[in-house]
């Protein structure tokens, strides 16, 4: 390369560099109700035979709040639809508002109606009902660094077009020291501990998804979704450490909630520089009857949710797989048997050091092993040791 150009190619890296760093800058949103925020509306008329329809209520926040949201008690939630009929939603836990169970028409269009404790009335625009066509399948693929969950569906009558997942992930796990003792502060003694009753060992955890799946066939000559990615089963978590399991619900929407939807996937999921696409302004279907300059966060649909449950477990897994459990760090610890010792050590309060193991010298016990409620009680993670009632 010639000097000259070599110069100038320099000098044009220097100059997008001090460009790149001149375009940070902070920018703060003024909103015309800091103190309440805007009205979030999520949810949609369930059109499944016997099924409850929910809809949660809530108001956004500063950036700088302790909170990420501030739901919405208090509010009276009506479903209506075009034949005159109404659905009352009571609410059941603060901010969360589920109609009793109900066969809905499909054929119908649906409406909802909300009135705030300020008395702000709120209305969706009608929608359509669109039945979701069933699963054809979930399916999984071991990958390098976890495994990639698929959902697999078609309608053979081509009407779908628009699809909407999320999904329920369920996992059973061990901590690394299994916990045979109990410390009982009335004797201040260690007992076996009843594994029958008492088994802190073996733990189940639930989680639901996040981020916003959605599809369209529009392009295609046939209604049919294969392989749409749902989500990634990282080795780095303790998932798959024994058996995990994944619920994946499917619903059919309108051109209209698709474009909704898979706008604000887009903001919430494709920034991250200058290079990607900037943020646009969401519109959805909820306005306030008296000032429809209001912004309401939110787009209400019908449609009814199919559904289909999978399990994987470790031994499926093929090679060697080496799973980050979070338990890399354990240590087990030794506490004579000695009164004084052992209240020292586990008369501290609930739930901060866990008898592991007897240690014995001929038939008598001279010592104790102990760690950590972390490393040796599975409920440390915030599991529960009650098996779901689905669970193979």
């Amino acid at each position: 390369m010639k000097e000259g150009k070599m110069k100038i190619r320099i000098g044009f890296l220097c100059a997008m560099a001090i460009l790149l760093a001149a375009c940070k800058e902070e920018y703060n949103v003024k909103l015309s109700s800091p103190h309440t925020g805007y009205l979030v509306v999520e949810g949609f008329a369930n059109l499944t035979p016997n099924s409850k329809s929910t809809i949660k209520l809530s108001r956004t926040t500063s950036l700088d709040s302790s909170y990420y949201y501030k739901t919405e008690s208090g509010a009276i939630v009506l479903l209506n639809d075009d034949a005159n009929g109404a659905y009352i939603l009571f609410e059941t836990s603060p901010g969360v508002y589920t109609s009793t169970t109900a066969t809905l028409d499909p054929s119908r269009k649906y409406r909802l109606h909300i009135v705030t404790r300020d008395q702000k009335q709120y209305n969706s625009a009608w929608v359509q009902g669109k039945m979701s066509p069933a699963i054809d399948s979930v399916s999984w693929k071991q990958k390098s660094d976890g495994v990639q969950v698929y959902a697999n569906t078609h309608d053979p009558q081509n009407k779908t077009i628009y699809y909407l997942w999320d999904y329920r992930e369920t996992w059973q796990y061990n901590p690394i020291l299994f916990s045979q003792i109990v410390y009982n502060p009335a004797t201040n003694t260690l007992d076996p501990r009843d594994l029958v009753n008492n088994d802190i060992h073996t733990c189940w955890i639930s989680a639901n998804s996040t981020n916003i799946i959605v599809a369209s066939t529009e392009k295609l000559a046939t209604d049919v979704v294969f392989e749409k990615p749902i989500t990634v089963v990282s080795f780095s978590t303790n998932k798959l450490q024994n058996k995990y399991s994944i619920l994946v619900n499917q619903y059919a929407l309108t051109k209209e909630a698709y474009t909704y939807l898979d706008l604000m996937r887009k903001n919430t999921e494709q920034l991250g520089s200058i290079f990607d696409a900037q943020p646009s302004e969401l519109h959805g279907n909820i306005h306030q009857i008296s000032d429809s300059t209001e912004a309401v966060v939110g787009f209400f649909y019908a449609t009814s949710v199919q559904q289909q449950r999978i399990f994987i477990s470790r031994s499926q897994l093929r090679g060697l797989v080496y799973i980050t459990t979070g338990y890399e760090n354990c240590l087990e610890d030794t506490v004579l048997n000695n009164p004084g010792k052992i209240r020292e050590v586990f008369n501290v309060g609930p739930g901060v050091v866990v008898g592991v193991t007897p240690i014995y010298l001929g038939p008598s016990i001279i010592s104790y092993t102990y760690s950590s409620n972390y490393c040796a009680d599975c409920r440390a993670r915030g599991g529960s040791t009650t098996k779901p009632d689905f669970w193979q």
